[in-house]
């Protein structure tokens, strides 16, 4: 049986996932750096839809290139270091607007107490 074009290609980008991991794991960041590059686009899908800013999406895309780097020997499954990264990076989307929504509500309250000591 013939392997069609779609699953060419996904062999394909499966075998340079997987080999752009091994070399990832023996230190070699310039692979890493192309892995990220692979995924990138991804990301930035996710980012569009959970992030204000654009220094705020630079800010989840930096700490999740470092944590899933400093992490990379955990990832089980190396077909899903696409999934996995893209978790990664919604959890820092998650933090980033919870500590705006934090700092937002305090801002809040501090100008609701200013503004109630004015009116005595």
């Amino acid at each position: 049986m013939m392997e069609t074009l779609i699953e060419k290609s996904l062999s394909s980008d499966e075998q340079a996932y997987d080999e752009l991991i091994e070399k990832s794991l023996s230190g070699d960041e310039h692979a890493y750096a192309e892995l990220i590059e692979l995924v990138k686009p991804d990301l930035y899908k996710v980012a569009r839809t959970k992030l204000r800013s654009l220094d705020d999406i630079d800010d989840a895309f930096q700490e999740t290139i470092l944590k899933s780097y400093k992490n990379l020997n955990q990832l089980n499954n190396r077909k899903s270091f696409k999934s996995w990264i893209v978790t990664i990076f919604k959890n820092e989307c998650n933090n980033i607007n919870y500590k705006y929504n934090r700092n937002t509500k305090i801002f809040n309250k501090v100008v609701d107490t200013l503004d109630s000591e004015e009116s005595i």
